[in-house]
């Protein structure tokens, strides 16, 4: 089910290429603008359960600040341990009525 953020973002907050960090129903989740396409990710690294927010992002890989584990930001995966590292929750991501909105089940779950 899509639920609006906290705070709530508008469009305006989230031009192509940018990222914003919200909350959903009480997870705490990085939203990204990649040309035009929202990707929603859970902000936890499920190496350490240290915040995402502030990793570098390449492409559509983002990095963990605190200890450099990178995962894929359309599908959680960790990138360089596929098979031994849990993925990171991914979300799917709208604009509704000029504002955004998350569906509050992880993608893989719902």
């Amino acid at each position: 089910m899509y639920t609006a953020t906290d705070p709530p973002i508008v469009e305006a907050d989230l031009p192509p290429g940018g990222r914003v960090c919200t909350t959903v129903n009480g997870r705490r989740v990085v939203v990204f603008n990649l040309e035009g396409q929202l990707h929603a990710i859970a902000s936890a690294c499920p190496h350490a359960g240290r915040p995402l927010d502030d990793g570098e992002l390449r492409g559509r890989v983002l990095t963990c600040p605190f200890h450099g584990y990178a995962y894929n930001i359309t599908n959680g995966v960790n990138i360089d341990y596929p098979d031994l590292e849990p993925p990171v929750p991914v979300f799917a991501a709208r604009f509704r009525d000029g504002r955004l909105e998350l569906d509050d089940r992880p993608a893989s779950l719902a």
